[in-house]
């Protein structure tokens, strides 16, 4: 059974209004526990609003949203209670740091789950190495920040929850690629150490090849696709026809092969690439 399901989840920003919106329409998703399910789309295709419908930040104006089996809206009550299983970090991450010190914005979510003083402080300290965030800045304001500190502050505060699901919207967006790889390997391996469930909205192909067990596709707000990361991006006419692409390394092994060089085109990360040329390389010596 599917950790997370929706089913026929629709969603329409002012609804009744001359400036009605729909954002979802129809959509039916299983996300797998353990798993990091990417989600994809264009500006505009639905992949923000469908997060911020995975923990009850938004109700759904149509369908339903299942937490480990469970209606997450059959009692609206509890709704605060999923949201410390399905953390949420936001693309902008000074939407969510408020508090006036760092360290008082990481334990906010373990205050608020009742937690003793010991434990929360065990979580800060936990939550901060894992993201690399220097002890230092703990006292500081985190509007004294950097843009990559601030993301790394952001996550802390999630991961200090410990939440079953972790929801990242964009979780490198504006950062340099040293920060980039950065937080991607401390994902990764904050998962690697929890098996945490994540879902991840990149616009970055390369992000998803590198990360993802599964990928979603979202155009216009509907489901497009959902398979495993070579059978999306094998299907790069599709992508390519919403406003989507493939990893550049693949675009570099698919044009390889149409131009008559015998090597694999399902080629979605810089390692697999290099791995690929030296089989090739090594094939043509023999």
């Amino acid at each position: 059974m599917p950790l997370i399901e929706t089913k026929d989840l629709s969603y329409v920003y002012s609804e009744g209004t001359p400036y009605e919106k729909r954002a979802l329409n129809g959509v039916s998703i299983n996300i797998e526990e353990g798993k990091i399910t990417a989600v994809i789309g264009h500006t505009g295709s639905g992949k923000s609003t469908l997060m911020q419908q995975l923990n009850g930040l938004i109700k759904p104006t149509g369908g339903k949203i299942y937490f480990d089996g469970r209606d997450i809206w059959e009692n609206p009550k509890e709704i605060r209670q999923l949201r410390f299983k399905v953390g949420l970090v936001f693309q902008y991450p000074e939407y969510q740091l408020f508090d006036e010190t760092v360290g008082g914005d990481i334990a906010f979510g373990p205050k608020n789950m009742g937690l003793d003083e010991k434990e929360i402080t065990r979580r800060v300290r936990f939550a901060s190495e894992m993201v690399s965030l220097d002890e230092n800045l703990l006292n500081k304001s985190p509007f004294e920040l950097s843009g990559g500190e601030k993301r790394r502050a952001a996550i802390a505060g999630v991961i200090a929850m410990m939440p079953r699901v972790i929801v990242l919207d964009e979780p490198t967006a504006g950062l340099d690629p040293r920060g980039r790889d950065e937080i991607l390997s401390r994902l990764l391996e904050y998962k690697k150490m929890t098996d945490t469930t994540m879902v991840i909205v990149s616009h970055s192909m390369e992000d998803v090849a590198y990360m993802a067990d599964s990928v979603l596709v979202m155009n216009r707000g509907s489901l497009m696709m959902h398979g495993s990361v070579s059978e999306v991006f094998s299907r790069a006419d599709e992508l390519k026809s919403v406003g989507l692409n493939v990893p550049d390394v693949t675009k570099i092994f698919m044009g390889l092969k149409s131009a008559g060089v015998r090597i694999r085109d399902d080629i979605f990360t810089v390692k697999d690439g290099a791995d690929e040329i030296k089989r090739y390389i090594e094939a043509k010596v023999r």
